[in-house]
């Protein structure tokens, strides 16, 4: 499910006016008198998406947005133009990975031991997409004790002016078969061999994105 973590723990604060009720269905040609209740339903679908752009959230739902205040959760409206919405989300995503593509290094975060985040900078391998990120490392590493510990992290990245800054998990890749793919010559100067035991891939999955790009912030899920 692809919907915000606060809109859902916040799933029970949602409201409109009355002017936002007869808005909606009039939009939808809805014939249910619960308005809430119907977006609150859509929203819990497994297939929605979600964008928070400016003060707003975004939930793509059945081909309609519905459209919620992020500050007081009112729902400002609901109307049949999923089209658009899935158009300007797929240029976002295009952007964050073409982004991605032309970056040499991402900056990664992981939680220590003490709770506190730790940020190392790693030459980025591979990628896939606008949040999947390989990198190499060390099994004896800091940052894969704390990986499997705790695989929450986070990756960042910028191209000029334009930056993107990634929450996901990881996870620690010690098969042959990958560790021989993704093997790069370079790597020499910090392992025996492909086959040294204290060689390792790092495979980082974003599950939330918030991208600064040419002036506009806009965050979106997987």
């Amino acid at each position: 499910m692809s919907v915000a973590y606060e809109l859902m723990e916040n799933l029970n604060r949602l409201h409109t006016t009355q002017g936002g009720r007869e808005r909606i269905r009039r939009n939808l040609s809805l014939d249910s008198e619960d308005v809430v209740g119907w977006c609150k339903a859509q929203i819990k679908r497994a297939d929605v998406k979600t964008i928070r752009l400016g003060k707003n959230w975004y939930v793509l739902a059945c081909d309609c947005v519905i459209t919620i205040n992020a500050g007081s959760y009112t729902i400002i409206t609901a109307s049949k133009e999923g089209r658009k919405l899935t158009s300007k989300l797929n240029q976002f995503c295009a952007k964050a990975e073409e982004m991605l593509n032309s970056c040499q290094t991402v900056e990664f975060a992981t939680i220590n031991e003490q709770g506190f985040p730790r940020v190392c900078t790693l030459s980025k391998i591979k990628s896939e997409g606008w949040g999947v990120i390989y990198f190499a490392t060390a099994v004896s590493s800091v940052k894969v004790r704390c990986l499997l510990k705790n695989s929450k992290s986070s990756a960042c990245y910028h191209l000029g002016n334009n930056s993107q800054t990634l929450l996901g998990n990881s996870e620690v890749l010690t098969d042959a078969r990958i560790k021989q793919e993704l093997w790069q010559d370079w790597f020499i100067n910090h392992f025996k061999g492909v086959d040294d035991p204290d060689y390792c891939i790092v495979k980082f999955t974003a599950e939330q994105a918030t991208l600064w790009y040419d002036g506009e912030f806009i965050t979106f899920w997987r």
